[in-house]
């Protein structure tokens, strides 16, 4: 059993194909799970956006890694971590950021941390669009977006005393964070049956990894 949701957090600037790119990714670390035998969250930054390119390939949303845009420019282009064709008029540019941080931490430690990746993907973004300049608006993505993942591990004592309840706590706190930041959507995935989590589970290793959270914040191009 999993917990996963993906959730809009403010009323502009959505984006339709965002929510249904997530459910796929959801789906995909579904299978990921039973044919690999491992976690699909807990990787590089790479590895996750490249799940979220699996997604929308499976959506029918042609999509690349490591972006440039070709065309007349101002000045260097910058590189997007990922493109996805949406359709013939809409394009979605996409920066992410990652780290991982305790099922435990501090709600202050969340907000900041949301405020800050979110802030710098954001930076990357407005670069990027800088770089290609106001003379050829066809190359101008339709929508841009930052992404935080927050990857999550606990210590082995905290997951067999309390797990459901360190998941509902955390919730609560990345909702106070959502509600002081610009953030666009919510997305989460969590393991829910201990016996799945034990089996990846490295006896060497203090912690397990029980889910991944996602902020994102759509801007516009």
């Amino acid at each position: 059993m999993k917990t996963r949701d993906f959730r809009w957090t403010q009323k502009g600037k959505r984006v339709p194909e965002v929510e249904r790119i997530f459910k796929a990714m959801w789906r995909y670390y579904d299978f990921y799970l039973e044919e690999a035998e491992d976690l699909p969250y807990w990787s590089t930054e790479m590895a996750l956006v490249g799940n979220l390119a699996i997604a929308g390939a499976k959506m029918g949303y042609p999509s690349a890694l490591e972006f440039y845009r070709e065309g007349p420019r101002k000045k260097r282009l910058q590189r997007a971590d990922l493109w996805l064709g949406l359709s013939s008029r809409r394009d979605l540019l996409i920066e992410a950021k990652r780290d991982w941080l305790s099922m435990n931490c501090a709600e202050e430690t969340i907000t900041g941390n949301v405020k800050w990746y979110l802030d710098e993907a954001d930076k990357y973004l407005s670069k990027y669009l800088r770089a290609l300049g106001s003379r050829k608006k066809s190359l101008m993505p339709f929508r841009c977006a930052s992404i935080y993942f927050y990857q999550i591990y606990m210590p082995h004592n905290d997951f067999k005393k309390n797990y459901p309840n360190c998941i509902e706590e955390l919730l609560k706190k990345c909702k106070k964070a959502i509600h002081q930041e610009r953030v666009s959507f919510f997305a989460y995935y969590f393991l829910r049956e201990k016996k799945i989590i034990e089996q990846f589970i490295d006896p060497e290793d203090s912690s397990c990894y029980p889910g991944i959270i996602i902020f994102g914040r759509i801007l516009p191009s």
